[in-house]
């Protein structure tokens, strides 16, 4: 791979000399001498010429190689920052295997799936597939679980509420097929459960909807697996409800948003959090339509990265747009990263650190993957190929499909380039490859009496695609 600063070099090379920006020219005279032929009719190169050319040249790469892209002009910034990317997706692998939730575990090097059994939905399976080598690491069932269940984004545990049991939520840990604890009297205070919501993307927080009364609106609870306590809200306003897609969880922030509003929670101590930034861009946004509110918040898989979607009405149009932002929680800010707008009928559906995805739902749920850097579209993804997971360098991303799981790899353009030109081995000699240890699919797992492991592990083909 090679570093930033030499593909920053090669690619500031291309894009600045087709930018117009290096222009090395000559009048007629200065092409006349340039150009002189010697006896036998070939050129006779102009030393002079050449060495001004030389020095101009280590000028222009010395330069480069010593700025840094933020000082860039912006357009050219851009240019340089999409090229660096990892370019396109490109079908990878295809599991046989269906997924209704997915994660990938242990830093991407395993992904978890979770789905219900056709035969029997009261059984949930879990499966875990090796990204090294394509084999089944582990399969695990649930039986009797009628209720819903909830995979954390680091694929490690598992929530789960049995429909006769709704007092009660039960932690199933996916490494070691068991259920290694749960928590009791979840009701107290409460009319009733609603749902699970979301895990924060380290699985230590799990926030949980709840009805107060028959006819309210659904309300929020927090708990915090780790510890094993709740985490009280403060200032919890009535019109704050929590329906899924109007609330965001991170490891150590808790947002909702109602129409124009948006609050934070800081869910150590569940104290109100006062965002700086926050005004001007709800000021910035009032200013530009008839009426408007916020539809989706989300935010990327290290919580250092906060996106808003919002409809706004512009009669006859109406925009869907997206802001995106770097969010520090210890400063309490959020700054610009990028925006992107759409004409059509579409919804923020999932942020990683460095892409974003929108659902069009005018074309029967095509996926739209977006940089979140710059706000550029990389590509689509045929309808109803709805991105679940990014693996954590958001090299890799799962999608299931009615046929099974589909896995999704990054090429790099710039790497493929330099491929071509064989000039590649050199980077590979300083490049360390980590050590692949043989797996061992017999390894026994010990399961809990409401736990088995499955006496057949479903098919698996890690074939390339056709």
């Amino acid at each position: 791979m090679l570093t930033f600063k030499k593909r920053l070099l090669v690619v500031s090379v291309l894009i600045v000399g087709s930018l117009g920006l290096i222009t090395i020219g000559f009048d007629e005279g200065e092409q006349k001498k340039q150009f002189e032929r010697g006896p036998q009719g070939n050129i006779v190169p102009d030393e002079a010429e050449i060495k001004k050319l030389k020095e101009k040249l280590n000028e222009v790469k010395q330069g480069l190689n010593q700025a840094k892209v933020d000082s860039l002009p912006v357009d050219l910034k851009k240019n340089i920052a999409s090229y660096l990317e990892e370019d396109k997706y490109a079908l990878w692998k295809k599991l046989k295997l269906r997924g209704d939730q997915l994660a990938f575990r242990d830093n991407g090097e395993n992904l978890v799936s979770v789905r219900r059994n056709e035969k029997d939905g009261s059984i949930l399976e879990i499966s875990i597939i090796s990204m090294k080598t394509g084999d089944m690491v582990g399969s695990f069932k649930i039986k009797g679980l009628s209720g819903s269940f909830l995979l954390s984004p680091n694929g490690k545990s598992i929530a789960f509420v049995k429909t006769e049991e709704e007092d009660k939520i039960y932690f199933f840990d996916t490494e070691t097929g068991k259920v290694e604890y749960s928590i009791s009297n979840v009701l107290e205070g409460v009319y009733a459960f609603n749902g699970l919501g979301s895990f924060s993307q380290d699985g230590t927080i799990l926030a949980m909807k709840y009805l107060e009364t028959e006819s309210e609106r659904p309300t929020v609870r927090l708990f915090n697996v780790k510890t094993g306590s709740w985490i009280a809200l403060k200032d919890f306003a009535d019109e704050s409800r929590y329906y899924g897609n109007n609330a965001a969880l991170s490891n150590d922030t808790f947002a909702i948003i109602d129409g124009k509003s948006v609050r934070f929670w800081d869910i150590r101590n569940g104290d109100v959090k006062v965002i700086k930034g926050l005004k001007t861009v709800i000021d910035e946004i009032e200013a530009r339509g008839e009426d408007w509110s916020f539809t989706t918040i989300r935010f990327g898989s290290d919580g250092k990265v906060l996106a808003l979607a919002y409809l706004l009405v512009q009669s006859p149009k109406v925009i869907r747009g997206i802001r995106l932002f770097n969010y520090d929680s210890h400063k309490s800010s959020i700054t610009d990263r990028a925006s992107i707008e759409m004409k059509d009928d579409a919804q923020l559906h999932l942020l990683s650190d460095k892409m974003v995805t929108a659902l069009n739902l005018a074309n029967h749920s095509e996926t739209i993957l977006f940089d979140n850097f710059t706000g550029n579209e990389i590509q689509k993804f045929g309808n109803y190929e709805e991105p679940r997971a990014f693996s954590p360098d958001d090299k890799i991303l799962a999608v299931p499909t009615a046929n099974g799981i589909q896995l999704w790899k990054k090429s790099t353009a710039l790497q493929d380039a330099f491929e071509k030109e064989r000039r590649v081995e050199k980077f590979r000699l300083r490049k360390w490859e980590p050590v692949v240890e043989p797996v061992d699919n017999a390894v026994e797992m010990h399961v809990s009496q409401t736990v088995e492991q499955s006496t057949k592990a479903p098919d698996i083909d890690m074939d390339q695609p056709d």
